[in-house]
C-alpha cells in the first residue's frame, strides 16, 4: 500500500488542513503519470514531504543494486489496485510474515530549490508512522 504525498512539519505531524495533501498527483491522457507527480512536486511549496508504503512480505526487503527507473516506477503504480484481490486477501500468511514500513521523505528548502530526497532524516520510521496517525509508539516499540 503507498499513500499519497503528505506535506508534513519538521517534526513529522501532517501540516493541517488542505495544506497536508497539497501535492496531488496529475492525470494525463493515458491515466496516471509518475512523471507529472514528480512534476507537481517540483512546483509544490517549499516544506517536507512524505511517501509511506506498507508491505506485507515473507522475504528480505533489501535495496536493489541498481536504482527503479522512471518507467518500472510507473508500470507499478499503473498496474496497482484500490485493493487486494480475492486471493490475496484469503492467502494465509506464514509465521515469518511481517509487515515493513518504508518512508520517503522529501524537503524543499525554498522556490528556488528543487525537491531532493533525504537521505539521513532526524526522524526514524517509527516517528513518521505515529506522527502519521497510523500507529501509537507503544504498538510499534517493544
Amino acid at each position: 500500500m503507498v499513500s499519497r504525498m503528505e506535506n508534513i512539519e519538521d517534526d513529522g505531524s501532517p501540516k493541517s488542513g488542505s495544506e497536508r495533501w497539497g501535492v496531488e498527483p496529475i492525470h494525463g491522457e493515458r491515466g496516471f503519470s509518475l512523471a507529472q507527480y514528480l512534476k507537481a512536486l517540483f512546483s509544490a511549496s517549499p516544506g517536507r514531504y512524505r511517501v509511506i508504503v506498507l508491505l506485507v512480505t515473507d522475504r528480505s526487503v533489501t535495496s536493489g543494486a541498481e536504482a527503479t527507473s522512471l518507467p518500472q516506477w510507473t508500470r507499478m503504480l499503473k498496474e496497482g489496485a484500490g485493493s487486494l484481490p480475492g486471493k490475496m486477501r484469503e492467502a494465509v500468511l506464514p509465521a515469518s510474515a511481517r509487515c515493513e514500513a518504508l518512508v520517503y521523505e522529501f524537503y524543499r528548502p525554498s522556490e528556488d530549490d528543487i525537491p531532493r530526497s533525504v537521505e539521513s532524516s532526524h526522524l526514524q520510521t517509527v516517528d513518521h508512522l505515529v506522527a502519521a496517525g497510523l500507529w501509537k509508539r507503544e504498538e510499534l516499540l517493544p
